[in-house]
Parts: structure tokens; sequence; C-alpha cells
């Protein structure tokens, strides 16, 4: 699938291509990835990959749900997967991990999306700007000069 193809769907109609046979969940992590590559380093909105946690997805397959299949960045406080980074946005948590989804991370893996990195936050989500010591500000894909707001 070309990024152009995938930037049309939001998730909900992401997945319904999956569950209609006509993409697989790895030709949209592909997608995703293509378009992370070359966005990213403009607005700043991604902070890692996580390949292991976008394998195991893959590997397991996302079900049938109505977002089955979605590429999903992981908001970098509150939803804490399994062995991946939650920072926080903060270099105070620089490399805390937990051992074990949370409720929240658990709910998100049973809707079928597919985790292909974490996003960038305001430290500890607290500000109305993305604009954090540890990453760096995240800019507008509109329009690079202004910032995008919070951390949703």
């Amino acid at each position: 699938m070309k990024v152009s193809e995938y930037a049309r769907y939001d998730a909900l109609g992401l997945g319904e291509l999956v569950n209609s046979g006509q993409v697989s969940p790895r030709e949209l992590v592909a997608a995703a990835q293509v378009a992370i590559e070359r966005l990213n380093g403009e607005i700043n909105a991604v902070i890692a990959a996580v390949p292991a946690e976008t394998e195991r997805a893959l590997r397991e397959g996302p079900g049938s749900g109505a977002f089955a299949g979605a590429p999903f960045l992981i908001k970098d406080v509150g939803a804490h997967f399994a062995n991946v980074p939650s920072e926080c946005g903060s270099r105070l948590f620089d490399g805390v991990m937990f051992p074990y989804d949370n409720e929240l991370a658990a709910r998100f893996k049973r809707s079928g999306v597919v985790a292909v990195g974490r996003s960038n936050i305001p430290e500890f989500g607290a500000s109305i700007s993305t604009e954090p010591v540890k990453h760096g500000p995240t800019r507008n894909p509109w329009n690079a000069a202004l910032t995008p707001g919070g951390s949703s």
C-alpha cells in the first residue's frame, strides 16, 4: 500500500480493509513506517520505533476488531506496554519499562491496533504544548512554524 492510499483512511477504515482481506496488517505497518520516515524529521512526533512490539502484534495477529491491523502510536504516558519504554516525556524516567501491560495497554491491544512507535508528549503530559526538553518540540504537520498543541 502506498502512503498516499494509506493517508485516505482513518483507523476504522484501515481496520475495514484488513477485515475484508484487501490489505494485510503488515502492509499497513510498512506504509505507516514510510510515512514516519518521510515526515518525522520535520515534525518530531514519533520519538522511537517499537520493533519488538510491532512484530509481536503482527505475529499474534490483530484479531477482527474494528481497528484490526491499524498502525498506532503509544503515547509516552499512561499506557504501559510490556517491555516498551514509558518515560512520560521526562529525563527523570529515562529507560523506565514495565514487565507487564497495564489495563489501558491491554485494551489497546484487544482493539486490534498494531503499535509502531511512541509519540512525543509534553513532560508528564502536563503542558498545553509538546515541547519537552527530553525530545524537543513537536511541530504542526500543516505548518511547522506552529505547535500542534498538547500531547493528544
